[in-house]
Parts: structure tokens; sequence; C-alpha cells
């Protein structure tokens, strides 16, 4: 199921690898349908149920109840509610501050924060605490080549010179003791940063759509694809009113006519976006949950690995260590390393590709012998380093790699519409979009569902979209503006090397994009 990397995405496959974090499914998400028929309408279709979609419900949901506005919310998932990207992932949160822009790194660690804020004993919302395995701790970053390390110096140098009140929250090891200490075997060097942390992401997002659902703030519809979208033309030709309908949605099951549509749809988004194919390519990634040695000590940060046995340095690695505590019904083992990555080990074509029921034996080979030899292991693994560990689940995801490196946010142009030859003018659509994380979706979804869900409702407030869209770059949370839709953003980034190229280079999500020296090309 390869494809170029200009094709349009597929719809999601039937069938998927089986992912550990699906392994204590949410007994009311599983087959929801709220109403056992389609509704024929609805004031906002939220397409996708991952983080960023269920962040988009959770907030205008919230709104419609303080606001006594009775917004009616239908969302659409192809599958079974946060089965794809956020339901795959490698349950990492943490904010990659020195590899970003400054405005950047300030979004993540606001979008870490309010997470972390979800997550107390009593919310910020005064609701009970969603249980998700949620634990904060350092983040250590292992770096396996001189010119790496000497290059990421450099950018956490400028990082800390740049952005003095937050640059204690990043630091340089070199010291071969304190990397030993670190648990790093091999690594030249080391950045271990604050804050991070590890969940388990389903049962996050199950947290956010489980009281939606049964306070019947949302109507949920799993196993409901979207085949394609149509714009309605209203009698007198406009397509863009607050209080009409502005979009038809085909599915299998029947048609529905909403407002506002919102494309929470990451790596799929092209299947129903065909503008944006060459923008927003799929990028099928690769997970494991791998039994510890026998006896080894707990791992006390999570971990990511750059230019590990010599690999593309855009191929990195990431790993947490989930509790020791709790054993998992009909999953072997626990305390389970969650692995991913090692695109660079595979034979299988990963870019282009939205078939998450494969698997790629020479990634998970690599997965399964690789920690033994980038960390300090003890136990039964100190004498075994060729050894490879257990995997008790193995398993793939789509991703939703950016041309430009970020994520994509906001009304979609009409030029860039579906059915564009049905508008006029450069107008926004009441089609948005929230897509394009490039594996980094936990430290940027929630918000971005969030400031989405602001636009719509500062849009119904009488705002145009792109005041809608200046006032989310203004609100508290600061979404980066760069981070907007806009066609002259989508012209910039068709000048840049395509996906596949990018990939090739190593400049995929590292931000090399971001300092290109042609000023008619940089964001």
């Amino acid at each position: 199921m390869a494809q170029s990397s200009d094709q349009r995405a597929t719809l999601p496959t039937a069938s998927s690898t089986n992912s550990f974090w699906h392994s204590e499914p949410s007994s009311l998400l599983l087959n929801h349908r709220s109403t056992s028929e389609l509704p024929d309408h609805a004031d906002v279709v939220i397409i996708g149920s991952g983080i960023t979609g269920s962040s988009a419900a959770h907030h205008l949901a919230h709104y419609s109840s303080n606001e006594k506005r009775n917004l009616n919310i239908v969302l659409l998932e192809a599958r079974e509610a946060c089965w794809g990207a956020t339901g795959r992932n490698g349950g990492h949160c943490q904010a990659l501050l020195y590899e970003r822009p400054v405005d950047v790194a300030r979004f993540e660690l606001a979008n870490y924060n309010t997470i972390r804020g979800m997550l107390g004993p009593v919310n910020a919302e005064g609701r009970e605490r969603i249980e998700c395995e949620y634990h904060a701790q350092s983040g250590c970053r292992g770096i396996y080549d001189d010119k790496l390390m000497d290059a990421t110096e450099a950018d956490v140098r400028a990082f800390q010179a740049e952005a003095p009140d937050i640059a204690s929250l990043v630091r340089i090891v070199r010291d071969k003791e304190e990397l030993a200490q670190l648990r790093l075997s091999g690594a030249v060097g080391a950045i271990v940063s604050q804050p991070a942390a590890r969940l388990w992401p389903y049962k996050f997002v199950c947290g956010l759509l489980e009281p939606l659902v049964r306070d019947k703030k949302i109507n949920l519809q799993t196993n409901t694809p979207v085949t394609h979208l149509e714009p309605v033309t209203q009698q007198n030709g406009a397509h863009d009113s607050a209080q009409r309908n502005n979009w038809t949605l085909h599915t299998a099951r029947g048609k529905l006519q909403t407002r506002h549509v919102i494309l929470a749809t990451n790596g799929y988004t092209s299947h129903l976006l065909p503008s944006f194919a060459d923008l927003i390519v799929p990028c099928r990634g690769q997970m494991s949950a791998l039994i510890p040695p026998s006896g080894s000590r707990r791992l006390e940060t999570s971990f990511g690995f750059v230019g590990l046995r010599q690999a593309n340095p855009n191929h990195d690695e990431y790993l947490i260590q989930r509790p020791s505590d709790r054993a998992i019904e009909g999953v072997e083992g626990r305390g389970h390393f969650m692995f991913g990555g090692g695109g660079g080990a595979g034979k299988l074509p990963f870019l282009g590709t939205c078939d998450d029921n494969v698997l790629d034996e020479d990634v998970a080979r690599y997965l399964r012998s690789t920690l033994l030899q980038a960390l300090i292991l003890d136990g039964e693994a100190g004498a075994k380093k060729s050894e490879e560990l257990v995997a008790a689940r193995e398993w793939t995801g789509i991703m939703g790699y950016s041309r430009d490196n970020l994520p994509w946010v906001g009304s979609i142009p009409q030029a860039y519409a579906p059915h564009v030859d049905t508008f006029s003018g450069s107008r926004g659509s009441n089609l948005w979009i929230s897509a394009g994380y490039t594996g980094h979706g936990m430290p940027n979804g929630f918000l971005c569902g969030r400031a989405v869900a602001d636009m719509i409702l500062a849009a119904d407030a009488g705002q145009s979209v792109w005041e809608a869209q200046e006032a989310a770059t203004k609100a508290t949370y600061g979404l980066p503006r760069s981070y907007l839709v806009t066609d002259q953003r989508i012209r910039r980034a068709r000048k840049l090397p395509t996906v596949a190229e990018a990939d090739e280079k190593g400049w995929m999500g590292f931000g090399e994009q971001y300092r290109l020296e042609d000023p008619h090309i940089r964001l």
C-alpha cells in the first residue's frame, strides 16, 4: 500500500495491528454510537477522536454548557474511538524545547502544563482524576554521534540565550560518569530536559470522551468513516454563513450536514482534503512493548536516542517504562519498555502509506535488540548483549508528517477546500483543521484542538476567520502564528523539499527547515 508522497491518503484500514494501549478498552466507548442512526445535521462535526478531536469536543462542549448555547456536536470516527495515532504512540508527553523556535517551545510547555493540570487529584474543572498512568519525570535524549552532539549543543546554547527565563529546563551532559548514571551506553553526550511525562494515551483520551458521551454533551459515532465532503450551496451562493449548513459529509451510513467541520485526521487528512496531499503525508511508525530483563532496575527518565547504531538522525528512537506494580490481563510481563522508532532498519516503505495492519519484521527485530546496546541494563541483561528482549506486543500507527515541520491549525482557505470550483475568493471555508504533527502530537494536540474550538466560537460570534485565528495566537496558551493555515504559508511550504526528500536528508522533525537561508521560504 505504499504510495508516492504527493498522492492522497486512504481511509484507515478496517483492521489494524494490536496496540498495547488498546489492551484495556473502554467498555463505554467500544462500538459506541450515541444514536442508532446517524443524525442528519449538527452545528459542528469533528472527524477523528484522538487527542486533537477529543480536545476540540471537550472545549466546545464545555463552552456550550457554560454559555447555555446547546451546540450540537457530532464526533465521527472511522474505527473505534482513539484507534489512530494517539492510541498507537509511544506514551510520551515532552516539549522538545531547543529543537523548536521559542514561541513553539513556549506553546509546547503550555500544552504540557495544561495536560498535567487535567491529571491532578481533582483537575482544574473539578472533575475526578483521569487514571492514565501519568507520571512526571525528566527526559533524557542520548546522542550517539560527535557531529550531531556538537550541532545539538549549539542549538541548546542558542535556545538558552534566546529564552533565558526557561533556559534552566535544558542542560547538556558530556561527562562520561554522568552519562553512565543516566544509564546510557555508548552515547557521546545527552540533553536532559524538564518537563516530561509518561502516560497511557488511550486512557487519557477516554477520560475526556467518556463524560461527554455519558452526559450527552456530544454524539459519538464510531465505525463511521467519512468518504468525502461536499459544500452546500445556499440559494444566495454563500458557503460561510454562521447560521446555515455549509458542508455535507458522506458516509456509508448516510449523509450529515453541518455548519462547521473539524479535520482532526492527522496522517489521513488528504483523503478528505486532496489539496493537502503534499503538505501532510502519512508515515507509518512502529512500536513495541518489551519485557524488561529480570532483576533490572527501573528507568528513572524517559529517553530519546539520536544517531544510534549510525542511523539517519531523523529516525530517532523513544522509550518510556510503564509502572511495574500492575499486570495487564492477557499481556505478558509488567513494567514494559514502551520502545518505538527504528524506521531506518526497515525494508518496507513507511512514507505515503496508511496501512497500520502491517509489521516490519526488520524494524521489530531492531527494537527488540537495540536497548540491550543503548542502555546499561543490569540484572539478567548484564552479560547478554547479543540477545533480544521479549516483545509482549508489537504494532504500528500512522503519523502525519508536515512539509514545513509545523502543524496546520485553522480554517482551510476556500481555494484549497474540496470542490474549489464552487467557491469564490480566498475567505475561510468553515472547514477547519488541526493536523500534521510530524510525530510530535502529544505536546501539541490538546491545545491545538482547543485553538480550533476557540476559532469556531469566535467565528460564530461574528469575527472573521482571520480575526478568529489571530485571537488564538494572543490567547493565554499562545498558538504559534506559524501554525496558522494561510495561502502564503501553503505557497511557501511548497518551495521546500518534499516530505520524502526532507526525510532522506534527516530534516523531518528536527527544525532544519526553520533555518533555511532563503528569506522567501522562512516562515
